[in-house]
């Protein structure tokens, strides 16, 4: 119902404009080509450090690899790869840096990225350049400096872009992502923080030799997410992706993984007065009941809902793909998706990681059934459309009014989540600034439709 009611609001927009194909729904760690064809997944992502690209040609499992790769390819799947240069060859979480080889070290990371590429390159459609710049895959500063970084991810790029050129018929298919921007909440909060320049510095480097610009967006809400999309927008006219975006943070962040849980209130209960976390962890050795698994679920901060709306948020902003990263991957207990359809936490097989498992299914159904239409306006000059970039809506939230900001306002409507008209603002006369009450409306997501001289776009609201 409500996607239905948005495509009706977008027939609305001027004919110089169209809607692309919808956002490329994937995946993130653990699938194999079973597990993804069960999933509906459209793209797969995983990475590949230099040690485990070596190993591969070493041990002469190559085959192994590359079947593994074919075989994704003969579903239609596409794949996503990232790359990484690691200080050591066994990892160790949360110490372990990055590096940029040198003398012999860089020639035998080439050397060996030139025969995956030429074994795999076929089978590959995005290749990413590093894991989180700003976030997980970390650099050390009293080693190198963001110049250096950058010059080294240019020379992978020039030799991707050197092999497309000398094997077209093989690579040129092949497109190149920045790696995933992420931790940007703090930039966001402060203009003076350090991380901007950085952050200036991989998207210059993103534009220059990579063919768009990739997000991470682990966040708490729709708005966050929202807000770090509309930064980077503003930053950049390439196109985005989303190579990891969940919830899973908001169980870290706000406390509920360490948190005594609450549905275990019997003293003599084996589960009672233990955190959230144990208990899960408890439950990939003996397994919970469905009720007991969604009572804690229900006990957690996350949204009903959010995996098919954040969904759209990503469509709306035009970006090529999104691959979907758990739930609890990024805290503890980890969570993929081999583990949610072995059904581990559940005593029941058919049971999986519920809600999270139908809401990704849900939407994957919708878009592979070809009912889902993408809310992305292009123009014909094949841009992303302009006018995103230059309406503001604020606050967003807000508790009891808003206020829009554009360039010769004509007209604004706003519709719930059910596509139904809740009010109306016409005839504004190419006015700057309209400040619209939310007094009446309940708590909940809506929709705000807005004509200017350039055409129409749609936003989302959300009234606390």
């Amino acid at each position: 119902m409500k996607r239905a009611a948005l495509l009706l609001l977008f027939c609305l927009t001027f004919l110089n404009t169209y809607a692309q194909t919808p956002t490329l729904l994937g995946v993130h760690g653990g699938s194999t080509p079973a597990i993804a064809k069960e999933l509906g997944a459209q793209a797969v992502r995983y990475g590949f450090t230099d040690f485990q690209i070596k190993k591969v040609f070493l041990s002469g499992n190559e085959a192994s690899t590359i079947n593994k790769m074919k075989a994704f390819d003969s579903l239609g799947i596409k794949q996503v790869i990232f790359l990484r240069w690691p200080k050591d060859s066994v990892e160790v979480v949360g110490t372990n840096y990055e590096r940029i080889p040198i003398g012999d070290d860089k020639v035998e990371v080439f050397q060996y990225l030139d025969k995956l590429l030429m074994a795999a390159g076929s089978y590959i459609d995005w290749i990413q350049i590093n894991q989180e710049p700003l976030g997980a895959t970390k650099y050390d500063h009293l080693s190198y400096n963001i110049s250096e970084i950058i010059q080294w991810w240019t020379e992978v790029a020039q030799f991707i872009r050197a092999k497309q050129e000398e094997y077209p018929d093989e690579l040129a298919h092949l497109k190149i992502l920045t790696g995933g921007i992420t931790g940007m909440k703090g930039i966001i909060q402060s203009p003076d923080s350090p991380l901007v320049p950085i952050l200036d510095s991989i998207i210059k480097f993103g534009e220059d030799y990579c063919d768009a610009i990739d997000l991470h967006l682990h966040t708490p809400s729709l708005s966050e997410g929202l807000a770090e999309i509309e930064y980077i927008s503003t930053r950049t006219n390439h196109p985005l992706t989303c190579t990891e975006w969940s919830q899973s943070k908001i169980a870290v962040n706000s406390g509920w993984l360490d948190d005594a849980n609450t549905v275990w209130t019997d003293s003599s209960d084996v589960y009672f007065d233990i955190s959230n976390s144990d208990v899960i962890y408890s439950a990939y050795q003996s397994p919970l009941s469905p009720p007991d698994w969604d009572s804690l679920i229900a006990s957690s901060p996350f949204t009903p809902g959010f995996i098919p709306d954040f969904y759209e948020v990503l469509d709306e902003n035009c970006f090529i793909l999104a691959c979907y990263a758990g739930v609890f991957q990024y805290g503890n207990p980890r969570f993929d998706w081999n583990q949610l359809l072995a059904s581990k936490t559940v005593s029941q097989a058919l049971y999986p990681n519920q809600p999270f498992y139908s809401e990704y299914i849900n939407l994957s159904s919708e878009l592979s059934m070809g009912t889902y239409e993408s809310a992305c306006l292009i123009n014909n000059a094949g841009s992303k459309n302009n006018i995103l970039s230059i309406i503001e809506i604020y606050p967003n939230p807000s508790s009891s009014k808003i206020n829009i900001t554009s360039n010769d306002l004509r007209k604004v409507l706003v519709f719930n989540q059910y596509g139904q008209l809740v009010s109306i603002h016409e005839n504004l006369n190419g006015i700057s600034n309209l400040e619209i009450s939310l007094d009446q409306l309940s708590p909940s997501l809506y929709f705000v439709q807005i004509t200017n001289s350039e055409g129409v776009t749609i936003r989302k609201v959300v009234k606390k």
